[in-house]
């Protein structure tokens, strides 16, 4: 699930947490919500996801996400999706 760019262009794990649930139809007030931070916080990190994946806007960036590998199918269930992302933490 995560990817490493010799350009710096990696997403964080924060932000691959952030675009699985922007692929899931979340809005940034429900995704601030659930994480316990400030929709701002979600504000940055999209516009930080949006930079790094050369896009302007949520389709896209889930667009481009899925393409690179970084959407976690959403015919997984959500208990798969906080293993592979607790795997990812633990790993880097």
């Amino acid at each position: 699930m995560y990817r490493s760019d010799p350009n710096g262009r990696t997403l964080s794990i924060r932000e691959l947490e952030i675009i699985n649930i922007v692929a899931r139809g979340k809005s940034s007030h429900a995704i601030a919500s659930a994480l316990d931070v400030s929709v701002n916080t979600i504000n940055t990190h999209l516009k930080r996801i949006f930079e790094k994946l050369d896009v302007s806007d949520r389709v896209s960036a889930v667009m481009r996400a899925y393409a690179l590998g970084y959407i976690v199918s959403a015919a997984s269930s959500d208990a798969d999706f906080s293993s592979r992302l607790t795997a990812c933490r633990s790993s880097s």
